[in-house]
């Protein structure tokens, strides 16, 4: 299969770009902005110029007005880097996450948002920060393209940890998640919107027949028989553990975009932006 050049997906980045969907949501996080969120009962220490004098003399009691965080938010691109992307039977998934890196990095610039990368497995495997520099996401995707990551797996732990002591982002989780992504802590602090990227064979198999099989995380090599019987026992399995993340992510506040190799990812990511709706 050819791999996706870099002046192919810039070209294609090009005709979809959008620039004022990544910052025109509010955030679920109260804070300074000016946005008005709700009326609360005052805590000791918060700001006594929020102080709503009617609705505490209404209620006899002090009342605040809280606000969402501003809307100027910091974009992290943070792919998580499993051996399992370098498989797809129509496009890799990697070509395709590249494609991803490119449509939401390209329209945080244009919108003059700033903007970071960082490819986590086991550890950061590579890391960049820009406000307006189109010239070093461009290097980061062609790197990316060219990454073996064979071999390589997602320490979630470790992931959770990183995510933690970054400054508070919007952060776009990419990959294909076929482990549970604990990432909890995380969730407080950050919005997170996860981005699952599968191929279509891997969640409705077709193949049937004897098959020697590389595990692209393990490196060891299997022997299946991949019969009726083997293919509905996969796809259920497949089917329980998607909804066992999908109710962890939904308890998280954590939006879900599905993306399929075949699918032209710039329509379902916008139609999917436009969709939000992050207010608490």
């Amino acid at each position: 299969m050819k791999k996706l050049s870099l002046d192919k997906i810039v070209l294609k980045t090009k005709k979809y770009i959008f620039g004022d969907l990544l910052g025109n949501k509010n955030s679920k996080i109260l804070g300074d902005g000016y946005d008005f969120a709700q009326i609360s009962p005052y805590i000791y220490g918060q700001n006594i110029r929020r102080i709503d004098a009617y609705s505490s003399a209404k209620k006899n009691e002090l009342h605040v007005r809280d606000f969402y965080e501003s809307k100027d938010v910091h974009v992290h691109l943070v792919v998580c880097a499993s051996g399992s992307l370098h498989f797809g039977t129509k496009r890799f998934k990697q070509d395709v996450i590249a494609e991803v890196l490119a449509l939401l990095g390209f329209s945080a610039i244009k919108d003059a948002q700033s903007v970071s990368y960082s490819l986590v497995g086991e550890k950061v495997l590579e890391s960049f920060h820009t406000k307006k520099t189109k010239s070093i996401l461009l290097k980061t995707i062609e790197n990316f393209l060219k990454k073996d990551l064979k071999g390589k797996s997602v320490d979630y732990s470790f992931l959770n940890s990183y995510l933690l002591k970054q400054k508070r982002s919007l952060v776009f989780l990419i990959g294909d998640f076929f482990e549970l992504p604990k990432i909890k802590s995380a969730a407080k602090k950050h919005e997170i919107v996860l981005i699952r990227v599968r191929d279509i064979f891997e969640n409705n198999p077709s193949f049937r027949g004897e098959i020697d099989v590389l595990n692209p995380i393990s490196m060891k090599n299997s022997h299946i028989s991949f019969d009726k019987y083997f293919a509905k026992k996969y796809k259920e399995k497949l089917r329980r553990h998607d909804l066992h993340v999908g109710e962890y992510l939904k308890r998280l506040r954590i939006e879900v975009i599905d993306i399929f190799t075949y699918e032209n990812i710039y329509q379902k990511i916008e139609k999917s932006l436009k969709g939000w709706s992050w207010k608490s």
